[in-house]
């Protein structure tokens, strides 16, 4: 039977994190373009999966079919590297660091490799329905697997992931790993395709829980973050210093609140800086 089950459940990953995005007031604008336009790709992965399952079914087993199939599975794949450069472009717009550009050049070398094997079979080709690896495939297996680390090392470098988040992130790894795994050993394209769904969602709650752990305005840890601090390292601390803003509410009433906020992100900058270092500054 041609329905493929596993990529409607990936569609419905993909449904459920745009809901979830398009509800979630934390999230930079940036973000939420980059999780949501990621998500439209995965989900024309599926789509386009769920054809090729179509057309091998129904389609005459010759020349013109494997070609049909190689051009639709290329064309799959060049949907994951157009996804994840979203991520990159934004990061490189903020940070201009170099591992964001080796992640844009691996996207670009992957999107690149996928459309040129549309001529040429250079990555895979089709023979009788079914696919066959070429052995750059490794390769563009590896380049995959590793742009897309770059991209959860830099969330967790330039974002200051807590344990939680960490743990997450390494979960997401896994996933990801045993995907490409089992896409090269057994060309089991099921389980790298609902891997890169679970991916998708875990990476979300990630980022999710992330800004639910910072606050909007100075754009440091916040109580909850704190809290859950706590609770992790219980008493293994030297000291805690708690500092108060006198005034602040007759400030925000005279001045306004947009000026408040100011002050507050201010003094907030001020006290990081001094801190930095030496622990851990909560807002």
């Amino acid at each position: 039977m041609w329905i493929e089950f596993s990529d409607i459940i990936g569609i419905a990953i993909v449904i459920y994190v745009a809901v979830l995005v398009r509800n979630n007031k934390h999230l930079r604008k940036d973000a939420r373009f980059g999780i949501l336009f990621s998500g439209a790709m995965l989900a024309g992965l599926y789509c386009l999966d769920m054809l090729w399952y179509v057309l091998q079914y129904t389609l005459p087993n010759n020349v013109s079919t494997d070609y049909i199939l190689n051009l639709v599975t290329c064309i799959i794949y060049l949907l994951i590297p157009v996804g994840l450069s979203t991520f990159f472009i934004i990061y490189i717009q903020r940070g201009r660091r170099l591992r964001h550009f080796v992640g844009l050049i691996l996207m670009l070398i992957l999107a690149i490799s996928d459309i040129a094997n549309i001529f040429t079979p250079i990555v895979f080709y089709h023979k009788d329905s079914y696919m066959v690896f070429r052995p750059f495939g490794l390769v563009m297996h590896i380049l995959c697997f590793g742009a897309f680390m770059i991209f959860l090392a830099d969330m967790v470098i330039a974002t200051a992931f807590d344990y939680e988040n960490i743990f997450l992130a390494g979960f997401v790894g896994l996933t990801m790993l045993l995907g490409f795994l089992a896409s090269w050993i057994n060309y089991d394209l099921k389980t790298l395709w609902v891997g890169l769904g679970i991916a998708y969602l875990l990476m979300y709650l990630a980022v999710s829980e992330l800004y639910n752990k910072k606050d909007v305005i100075t754009n440091l840890p916040n109580r909850n973050a704190y809290d859950k601090t706590m609770a992790y390292i219980k008493d293994k601390y030297n000291a805690i210093l708690m500092v108060d803003m006198n005034d602040l509410k007759k400030y925000n009433d005279t001045k306004g609140h947009k000026t408040g906020d100011r002050y507050i992100y201010a003094t907030a900058r001020t006290l990081a800086d001094a801190f930095e270092g030496h622990g851990r500054l909560y807002t």
